[in-house]
């Protein structure tokens, strides 16, 4: 019953307090000035029954100022527990899960803008956040590793334990993160922090083992040239411990049957 009751607080609070009210109106400059804006995407458009969502890249001042990322949606919705039957777009839901990021403790990149409008019956969403200074992908990383750049030992067993302390803080506060790919993890190698982008799928969970279960084996099956003992340390680190406990045993075990289940052994 208290797990319950907490999941409805937390839930409040993300839909409340974390979510402040966005939407625009439809002569607002500065949602124009966004939503006009004819750059090149960084992908093709994600396409969604009748919405479509892209991101594109500004470079202020010619690369005087950080480079700012603009996501635009039309019509793109996602469904939540509070928004069964219409969904609510992905960019508010994105906004929503960097401001809950912040408050637990976990850096988020700067949000300049975002906001909807409505126009007929279409649905228009626009975030803009600040490219992260001093970070890179945790996929250029693994990629750095396994070159002439790699990092020492002792360097990469610290970024690899720092993630997974940072994990298990968005965890314990019930926050899944529903796609956790390399290239959504950003680290500065020199304080080994971390930031989480693409946030659009994020939710809060019922328990923290649902949401441990959901991201790790995501970002298990999608890391390589990490070893078996680094793995192991990673999920002990994640456990707040330094031996091989019976939760980081039953963790490891669902990991390695959800590898097993999804990446078959080629014969």
């Amino acid at each position: 019953m208290a797990g319950t009751l907490d999941l409805i607080l937390r839930s409040i609070s993300w839909q409340f307090r974390y979510q402040p009210a966005k939407r625009v109106d439809m002569d607002s400059d500065k949602f124009m000035q966004y939503w006009t804006l004819d750059s090149k995407g960084i992908d093709e458009p994600n396409r969604r029954r009748n919405g479509w969502s892209n991101v594109q890249v500004i470079n202020p001042n010619n690369g005087k100022n950080p480079l700012l990322y603009v996501k635009k949606q039309e019509n793109y919705y996602r469904r939540t527990m509070a928004h069964l039957l219409r969904g609510i777009t992905t960019v508010e839901n994105e906004a929503r899960s960097l401001y809950y990021l912040s408050a637990i403790g976990i850096k988020i990149p700067r949000i300049l803008f975002w906001g909807i409008r409505r126009e007929g019956n279409k649905e228009q969403a626009v975030l803009v956040t600040e490219h992260l200074q001093g970070y890179q992908s945790l996929a250029d990383l693994l990629e750095d590793w396994r070159g002439e750049h790699s990092n020492s030992i002792n360097g990469r067993r610290g970024i690899i334990l720092a993630l997974a302390r940072e994990l298990r803080k968005m965890h314990d506060a019930h926050i899944v993160h529903n796609s956790l790919y390399p290239k959504h993890i950003f680290v500065n190698t020199q304080t080994k922090e971390f930031s989480f982008i693409d946030l659009e799928k994020a939710k809060i969970r019922w328990t923290r083992m649902a949401c441990s279960l959901r991201d790790l084996d995501s970002l298990n099956r999608h890391t390589f040239g990490i070893s078996r003992t680094d793995r192991l340390r990673f999920l002990m680190a994640y456990c707040n411990t330094k031996r091989r406990t019976p939760e980081v045993s039953k963790l490891w075990k669902a990991l390695s049957q959800r590898y097993k289940e999804k990446i078959p052994m080629t014969q």
